[in-house]
């Protein structure tokens, strides 16, 4: 078996990559990682009972480097998200009994800032990065007869608010929101929006904002073979803008995966045996998840047409182990195995998806669901002038806590891919214009950049001259750009 000091050594030589399962002796709520293939693990550490969270900060072979216990006492933590900027900070939110969280904390384990909201009537529930902050995504408490209205903020890096707006559909009492993500110069957030009367009924949709909060399309999705819709959109996630997912669910053993184009437009729609896990587009277009009839790590894999390739698990694990995370990151995916509290796992399993100590896993039925139609609706938007979000300063610092490690297994393997999937976005003010016809601008170092069409094929490798590039040379389309850990897209007209 090898150890940290074998891999220490072994990383000047070559493109060498490591499938592990470490134990950290604490209950993993999130994984969110680094630019340079460290990661940070948020948990619920053993002893403390329910009142307060630890942040692992781990090395890209799943070693130790620091852990340390928040000094926030609040109760019933949950719904732990995060992300990292490159200078790997974490900015992490967090909801408890009425009350929401926001934490940044250096790579050394320094708080930059630790606070919670004012207003106890919201529940920030995910957060995405933008030049220069961040958003946050929240909504009202959801009682089941009560109106919600979901709101957006964008926050600078030094915790203060920027700008409130929040957002409804005319006529319609209950609007939620969900889950966001950044793909280029927009942003995507997913839901689903309730009508009044009884039955009730659900639509899920998808709304699409610039990057001030202005929507730009909004949509709903039926799935027309149903007679009573009570669907919602729980997450998204994408590698490319032509391969975007959708996990909904609709109640228990009822849950699906859409796949949407470039355009928004339905591709194909799945139905899922058992509860829907976690899901994460693969670099090859497809996308890999789990479910609850899944055990042992399982994770199946559907291909871009929406057909099963095949499905993984480990041999190190009692058939306990459901997968709830899986990121892609440093040339494979993150994985968080909640085996049993407080024995989970933290995995890395390569681009082909094998852990160590790999065997086939179980492949549940997917059916397919047709159709599914995309629907235009009005959401407005509107400053939120009568609700001020100010935070309350935290003081104290984190304290050092120790764990105990248990290494299950760790083996080589050659890595050839992308290495530290969680590359800074190359927005609108970083690759300009979009679309383009003759030049592209490029904000990054002297390192070589590689762009690939829509099929994957590189059409160019080499380095720019003062951040610019002819393009003249490309046929029309959609390009996909990569350097120094950013990834980015245009459209050449």
């Amino acid at each position: 078996m090898l150890n940290d000091t074998t891999i220490a050594t072994l990383l000047f030589y070559g493109q060498s990559q490591y499938r592990y399962l470490r134990n950290y002796n604490d209950d993993v709520h999130a994984i969110i990682p680094c630019q340079d293939s460290t990661y940070y693990t948020i948990s619920i550490h053993p002893g403390c009972g329910i009142n307060s969270f630890s942040v692992h900060y781990i090395g890209r072979h799943g070693q130790l480097i620091w852990s340390k216990e928040s000094q926030t006492w609040v109760s019933h933590l949950n719904d732990f998200k995060g992300y990292t900027d490159q200078n790997n900070v974490l900015t992490l939110v967090y909801s408890s009994s009425g009350y929401n969280g926001l934490t940044r904390i250096n790579q050394t384990g320094t708080i930059v800032f630790n606070r919670i909201f004012n207003s106890s009537t919201y529940r920030m529930n995910s957060i995405t990065p933008t030049s220069g902050g961040f958003y946050l995504t929240g909504v009202q408490y959801e009682y089941t007869s009560d109106p919600s209205v979901p709101v957006l903020l964008k926050m600078d890096n030094n915790g203060q608010v920027v700008w409130t707006k929040s957002y409804s559909i005319p006529t319609i009492p209950r609007l939620i929101f969900r889950d966001v993500q950044p793909l280029g110069d927009s942003l995507l957030i997913v839901g689903n929006y309730t009508e009044a009367g009884s039955p009730e009924v659900t639509f899920p949709y998808l709304l699409k904002t610039d990057l001030n909060g202005n929507t730009g399309s909004s949509n709903y999705y039926r799935i027309e073979t149903i007679d009573v819709d009570r669907y919602k959109f729980l997450d998204v996630d994408s590698y490319d803008p032509a391969s975007i997912y959708l996990k909904f669910y609709a109640s228990s053993g009822v849950d699906g995966l859409l796949k949407l184009n470039s355009q928004q437009q339905p591709v194909w729609c799945k139905s899922v045996v058992g509860d829907l896990g976690t899901i994460c587009a693969s670099y090859e277009g497809g996308v890999l998840f789990s479910t609850g009839m899944s055990f042992d790590g399982d994770l199946t894999n559907l291909n871009p047409q929406g057909t099963i390739i095949g499905s993984t698990a480990t041999g190190n694990l009692s058939s306990s182990s459901i997968p709830s995370v899986i990121l892609r990151h440093d040339c494979g995916y993150l994985v968080a195995l909640p085996a049993s509290w407080p024995s989970d796992r933290y995995a890395h399993i390569s681009q082909d998806q094998l852990y160590c100590g790999s065997i086939a896993g179980d492949q549940g039925d997917i059916t397919p669901i047709n159709t599914v139609t995309k629907h235009p609706i009005s959401v407005n938007t509107q400053t939120l002038a009568s609700n001020t979000f100010s935070l309350i300063v935290l003081t104290g610092a984190f304290s050092d806590i120790a764990v105990t490690e248990t290494v299950d297994c760790i083996e080589s393997y050659s890595c050839s891919g992308p290495l530290g999937l969680s590359e800074q976005v190359l927005t609108s003010d970083l690759l300009y214009p979009n679309p383009a016809t003759d030049l592209i601008h490029i904000e990054t170092s002297d390192s070589p950049i590689v762009i690939t069409d829509a099929t994957g094929a590189i059409v160019y490798s080499g380095t720019l001259t003062n951040n610019e590039l002819n393009i003249r040379f490309l046929a029309p389309g959609l390009y996909h750009v990569n350097c120094n850990q950013q990834r980015g897209h245009f459209i050449k007209q």
